[in-house]
């Protein structure tokens, strides 16, 4: 009995206060707070990170408080981003735009966005594209559109319903 409480005791006087700070761990270095400057690091490799003080040359930031905001920066070391968006109903908005870096390679990328009810699409000179289409497929595309139009034409509405077998079965 005395041991389970000599260990309470001991758990109790050893256990430390929590802060309700954030503090960033250890390995991402100082964060200065200082609002003209960016702290950079990160898991790149060692030639492309630098934990110096990066400053930031040019800082817009507007919110009009409806939904519409802007803003942009550009820092020294050529990092620069901008962005618009606007509300277009209750439940759905539309952003875009852009930013651009210098990659280790000594080239400037630039990426080109737009967030919509259609989801992110990015366009960018170094990203990926998927290959064309073949033209075999192409065809097979047109000629399905080709047949899909002249059965709407001739009054066979496509209901993708169940009907039951008295009633014709199953209809495309």
């Amino acid at each position: 009995m005395k041991l389970s409480i000599l260990s309470v005791v001991v758990a109790l006087a050893s256990a430390g206060r929590l802060e309700n700070t954030y503090l960033p761990p250890k390995s991402f270095g100082a964060v200065s707070r200082a609002p003209i400057f960016a702290s950079v690091q990160s898991r790149q490799p060692s030639s492309f990170v630098s934990s110096a003080q990066i400053p930031i040359l040019k800082l817009q930031n507007d919110n009009n408080g409806d939904g519409t905001y802007r803003f942009s920066f550009e820092t020294a070391n050529h990092i620069v981003q901008q962005e618009t968006g606007h509300l277009k109903s209750a439940d759905s908005s539309t952003v875009q735009g852009s930013y651009s870096y210098t990659a280790p390679d000594g080239q400037t990328y630039t990426v080109n966005y737009v967030a919509d009810e259609n989801g992110y699409r990015a366009d960018g000179a170094h990203l990926p594209t998927p290959p064309p289409i073949s033209e075999v497929i192409l065809k097979s595309l047109q000629q399905n559109a080709v047949e899909e139009a002249a059965r709407g034409r001739s009054g066979d509405v496509l209901t993708n319903q169940y009907l039951p077998p008295k009633l014709g079965g199953y209809r495309f």
